[in-house]
């Protein structure tokens, strides 16, 4: 009968020991999903005391999240003699109900005025139609034609070649091989994005090959 006692509570024991393992386990795989994942404000501790690791973290998680007030969500583990605990939650909890989100950008310059006076830089559908006249071009030759002809339009300020630019990300790069045909344009700025394809690029990957620079009014 003693017998029987002591088999069943080894038995027991081992059927605790692997809910437990599970348990862990099941943390530590949502432990790993949340830190892959944007949706989830997260932050995590490891201390000799859980109450200590809890208090580190929600402090980490309530910078994080901002002022966040309801409870995260908590799991605890155990790491040798430390306690981890790791805080998370949906990122779309965090702003209150009762406050208003800032304005973005966007929004706020759609409520600045326009200007309609002379002298003034185009509006972007102008310096869109300008961009995409330059990326129709197709040879150096139609290039020094547009030119002429946009900066008699009032849409272009200046032109010159790549090694008459002062300033050269000032201004967009029309690029062009030895044969006259115009390989790539390249937007303003020391990082470019090519304006046919939308891609990053730059002045570099084109070794042996000339250039004008345009600036836009």
């Amino acid at each position: 009968m003693i017998r029987k006692c002591i088999m069943a509570a080894c038995c027991m024991t081992m059927l605790l020991t692997a809910a437990q393992a599970q348990s862990v386990e099941e943390q530590k795989n949502t432990i790993a999903t949340v830190k892959r994942s944007s949706e989830y404000v997260y932050a995590e501790a490891t201390c000799e005391t859980a109450d200590e690791a809890y208090k580190t973290a929600m402090a980490n998680f309530r910078k994080k999240a901002g002022g966040r007030t309801s409870q995260p969500t908590r799991i605890q583990l155990t790491r040798g003699n430390m306690t981890r605990v790791f805080l998370y939650a949906r990122r779309g909890a965090q702003t209150p109900a009762n406050v208003k989100p800032a304005p973005t950008r966007a929004q706020e310059t759609a409520k600045e005025p326009v200007s309609t006076q002379g002298n003034t830089p185009q509006s972007n559908n102008g310096r869109d139609a300008a961009i995409a006249e330059l990326c129709s071009i197709q040879t150096l030759s139609e290039l020094k034609t547009a030119l002429n002809r946009m900066k008699a339009e009032s849409k272009v300020a200046s032109y010159a070649s790549y090694s008459k630019l002062a300033t050269p990300e000032n201004f967009i790069l029309v690029i062009y091989d030895a044969q006259g045909t115009v390989k790539a344009v390249l937007s303003e700025g020391r990082e470019r994005t090519n304006l046919r394809t939308k891609v990053t690029d730059s002045i570099r990957n084109y070794k042996g090959m000339g250039a004008v620079g345009v600036k836009l009014k």
